[in-house]
Order: structure tokens, then C-alpha cells, then sequence
């Protein structure tokens, strides 16, 4: 990590036990959050030879599908904040034989990308933890070279988005949870207001911006029953921080609670629930 930083809460978050976390659960995040990776990577209209960079990489889930859109005469280099999650990407590039797949350990606020080097920006949920939103992107869009596009997945808001909004709910009956007064600090929910991310783009001076609604029923961990569903929705956000330190019974009765709101969303093919994001998309002039 460069010795200029920004975004301190969010490195001690991302690059310590959230990272841990992601790395155990990468299969059952990357099954439930696919629809919006390949999203995210059609928007950007990529072709062989184009250079992407993959912003909040993870695990390398985006930058892999990008990489392979791209061709060997391409290149993707993925960026997080999380050195366990980008060691995995890393190991998950040389498995899949995707040479031209890199990644770094950088603050895509501050990091000195080089200057219109770019011909494409995409993030599966990877943009919505930055301090400063509009440092950020002015910093991303940057990288960019004229006609090169970004393209990104928020979520809506939490209400449009049961899979998280439900279980919260139902445990706040068993444990306090401390949710962010500001919609618009750092988080998940961040870019929720279109009209807020829409000017922030703006500002990094994108243009032929569009937020498309993307509202796809959404595989809780990847296709799990209810109880294995039910757990891994406890180690999310503001869940995993309400139950930090919580005894064995709090934690069973939790995961009880929260198994039995999601039972009527429980199908053949796993629990079912709706889903709402942005697909964001802009141009550099």
C-alpha cells in the first residue's frame, strides 16, 4: 500500500478480518453476485486488446470475466485494498491461465494511475467506500483515455433490496445494530441517490451518463438452503459487526430469527429474494 492514503477505516476494514471473511466465502459471494459482474462488464462494451482497470477487485471475480473479454492482447489490472483477497485473485488468474490479469494493492482514491491509459473502468460494488466520492472518481476517471467508458454496479436503496434489509430487521429484535446516520457515508448503500452518483461523475467530467435500474432476483450465498443462507447473511455488514463478541446462544437464536424470515423465499434452487442495484455507466470526452 503507497504511503499516501485516504480512506483509513476502510484499509483496516478491508485489509483485516473483512478480507478473511471474503476470501472464505468467495465462492458463495461470487455465486450471488454474478448477474451484476457480468453486467458490469457488458456495459463496458469491452473488446480484445482494450487495457481495464477493475476497481474494489476482491477476489478477482470482475477482473477474470474481464480479462477473458479482453484477450490475451489485453490487459485488466485489479485493485483493492485487501492483500489476503488479492493474493486469492491472483492464485485464481494463474489457475485459470489468465496471463494477462494483474493485480494491486492501492487506494483508488489517491493511487497515481497513469493518465489516459485506460480504455475501460468497471467495479462490482467496489466504488461505494470512498471518504471522498469526488476526489475518487475525478482521481479513476483520470486513468481514462478520451472514449474510454466506466461502467459499475451499486445497490438502490435498502428497502429495494429485501436480501439484506429482511434479516436485519428480524435480528434487531435480538441485538442492537448500528446502521449509518448518513445515506451517504461510506457503505454498501452509498451511491444509492442516481441523482447523487450522476454528479459525482459529473464532476469527475464523464459524460453520456446513465444509471440503469437492475433489479435481478438475487441467490442468497449462491443457491444454500436456509440454514446455511441464514449464517452466511450473519457475517455481512452491519450484521458481522452487531455479533462481534456475541456467545453461542445469541448468535443461534439470531441465526434462528433470521432463517425463519427468510423461509417463504426458499425455492429448489436455494433462497430467492429481490434486488436492486444501478448499473452506472459513463464516457470520457
Amino acid at each position: 500500500m503507497e504511503e499516501t492514503r485516504a480512506n483509513n477505516e476502510q484499509i483496516e476494514f478491508w485489509d483485516g478480518a473483512a478480507g478473511d471473511l471474503w476470501v472464505r466465502n468467495e465462492q458463495l459471494l461470487d455465486g450471488q453476485l454474478a448477474p451484476f459482474a457480468e453486467a458490469s462488464v457488458d456495459v463496458a462494451q469491452l473488446a480484445p486488446g482494450h487495457t481495464v482497470l477493475d476497481i474494489g477487485c476482491g477476489c478477482g471475480a470482475t477482473t477474470l470475466l474481464a480479462a477473458q473479454a479482453v484477450g490475451a492482447n489485453g490487459c485488466v489490472t485489479g485493485v483493492d485494498l485487501s492483500e489476503v483477497m488479492l493474493t486469492r485473485a491472483t492464485e485464481r488468474a494463474r489457475d485459470q491461465g489468465l496471463e494477462n490479469a494483474h493485480f494491486l494493492q492501492a487506494d483508488a482514491q489517491v493511487h497515481a494511475f497513469k493518465p489516459g491509459s485506460v480504455d475501460a473502468v468497471i467495479s462490482r460494488f467496489g466504488v461505494m467506500f470512498f471518504d471522498n466520492p469526488t476526489a475518487a472518481f475525478a482521481n479513476i476517471a483520470a486513468s481514462m483515455r478520451s472514449g474510454a467508458r466506466m461502467s459499475f454496479a451499486c445497490w438502490q436503496r435498502i428497502d429495494k433490496n429485501p436480501w439484506m434489509m429482511v434479516p436485519v430487521l428480524e435480528a434487531l429484535s435480538l441485538v442492537k445494530i448500528e446502521l449509518p446516520s448518513d445515506p451517504d457515508a461510506p457503505g454498501p448503500f452509498a451511491l444509492a441517490d442516481d441523482e447523487r452518483t450522476i454528479a459525482l461523475l459529473e464532476a469527475a467530467g464523464l459524460t453520456d451518463i446513465d444509471a440503469r435500474g437492475f433489479e435481478p432476483d438475487l441467490s442468497v450465498a449462491g443457491g444454500q438452503d436456509v440454514d446455511a443462507s441464514a449464517a452466511f447473511l450473519m457475517e455481512l455488514g452491519p450484521m458481522r459487526r452487531a455479533l462481534m463478541g456475541a456467545d453461542d446462544a445469541l448468535r443461534a437464536a439470531v441465526r434462528e430469527a433470521i432463517a425463519g424470515a427468510i423461509t417463504p423465499f426458499e425455492t429448489p434452487d436455494g433462497v430467492i429474494m429481490p434486488s436492486a442495484a444501478w448499473i452506472m455507466s459513463a464516457t470520457k470526452p
